[in-house]
């Protein structure tokens, strides 16, 4: 009886767009928790789509920026190529020469070390790169420092 019922259940198959997110560069190439890094990287979409790791550990995306990016936009939907298409020859000039995309996000909580960083959008999901996440530093002008308060 249990085989009968499985050999009915239907299945249901969701489709969305998949092409590979690349990862082009980070600036700087290393950081610390709680600092800001600039990735560059293509095809990106909206800040609500987006999710970065870094090391396994979600980091918080605080912006996304396509500069120059319109007439890319433009081209490929006046030539139906997909967002994800890089081979889309009829804009490679608009789309390689003069949109640049970048995302900014937080260095999460992780140990220092090399880590790998990996992003995901409405498009994709990128192979990844890495990052150099460097030790905390110790605040030296803290309780401890040495340095009193003059009272005045």
């Amino acid at each position: 009886m249990f085989l009968l019922l499985m050999a009915c259940a239907d299945t249901a198959e969701i489709a969305f767009p998949t092409c590979t997110v690349d990862l082009l560069g980070l600036e700087p190439a290393s950081a610390r928790a709680g600092d800001s890094v600039t990735l560059t990287a293509t095809p990106l979409t909206e800040l609500q789509d987006s999710a970065l790791r870094v090391g396994g550990v979600e980091a918080v995306v605080t912006s996304i920026d396509r500069s120059s990016c319109e007439a890319c936009d433009t081209c490929r939907g006046a030539n139906s190529c997909e967002a994800c298409g890089q081979d889309c020859d009829a804009c490679d000039a608009e789309c390689r020469d003069a949109c640049v995309e970048t995302l900014v996000f937080v260095v999460p909580e992780v140990p220092a070390g090399t880590h790998g960083v990996v992003l995901f959008n409405a498009h994709g999901g990128s192979e990844g790169t890495s990052i150099e996440v460097l030790e905390a530093t110790v605040d030296t002008a803290g309780p401890d420092s040495g340095l009193q308060d003059s009272g005045r």
